[in-house]
């Protein structure tokens, strides 16, 4: 199934709202452990050969407890975006690689095998140019929402910020979970616009320009019991509890 397929795991980020400061937030710990270890044993589990990790603050501290044997790390020199943080691993990627799996190292610490091996079960049976995971929740608060269409067919997605009053009703997300297309993603991650507030591009942007392209892309729900995302000091105590009574 994984196949000339390479793994990413972004864990460049500062974690501004977390409060990270002597540690990468990826290493931030979960049941006495680092959260991206979660992730790492997971893409490990499902049989990638090849997984890049993309660090940038406070790298020392990850590539350290890692070890250099296992994993391949790319540099994000400034913390410019998601999408910043992916173009950087490109150089990486091996040149058999005709997909790209992505995945964020700060909220897929209870994914589940299943869940990423329907995603690339549906990538790879439709040959989408992007395949994505979202999850519906009851309080999608500031979260990018899923626009579909009376058949239920993605139709974009929609910033919080810029959604009108019925879009903000929709309780379906973005996970920030991809696969893609390589020849896709590396000839149209270029033109991901810069946004004006923060000066950093967004991964996200790359679903608007497939669907613009006229490419097949395609939005994979997924049991939101897998999902949780950690930004705040708040939600990192919340998730410790929950790492701790899952593997009780």
């Amino acid at each position: 199934m994984t196949k000339n397929i390479t793994a990413v795991i972004l864990a460049a980020g500062k974690g501004k709202r977390i409060k990270a400061k002597k540690t990468n937030k990826a290493m931030m710990k979960l049941n006495g452990r680092p959260m991206i270890s979660y992730s790492a044993d997971l893409l490990q589990e499902i049989g990638f050969k090849k997984i890049i990790i993309v660090v940038g603050y406070k790298k020392e501290g990850l590539i350290k407890h890692f070890g250099n044997k296992k994993f391949i790390y790319a540099h994000q020199k400034k913390c410019l975006g998601t999408a910043d943080a992916v173009k950087a691993s490109l150089p990486k990627v091996p040149l058999s690689s005709t997909d790209l799996l992505v995945i964020q190292s700060d909220d897929s610490a209870f994914y589940s095998t299943g869940v990423i091996k329907e995603l690339i079960r549906v990538h790879k049976k439709n040959k989408n140019s992007l395949t994505f995971l979202t999850v519906v929740v009851d309080n999608p608060n500031s979260l990018g929402r899923i626009v579909r269409d009376k058949n239920g067919e993605l139709k974009g997605i929609v910033e919080a910020k810029n959604a009108s009053p019925a879009q903000l009703k929709i309780k379906e997300i973005n996970t920030a979970c991809y696969c893609f297309d390589f020849d896709f993603l590396k000839k149209h991650i270029g033109k991901i616009p810069k946004n004006k507030l923060t000066n950093e591009y967004y991964l996200p942007s790359m679903i608007k320009i497939a669907l613009d392209n006229e490419k097949s892309v395609q939005a994979v729900v997924m049991p939101n019991r897998f999902f949780y995302g950690v930004n705040t000091p708040e939600e990192l105590i919340y998730a410790d509890k929950l790492m701790k009574s899952k593997l009780q």
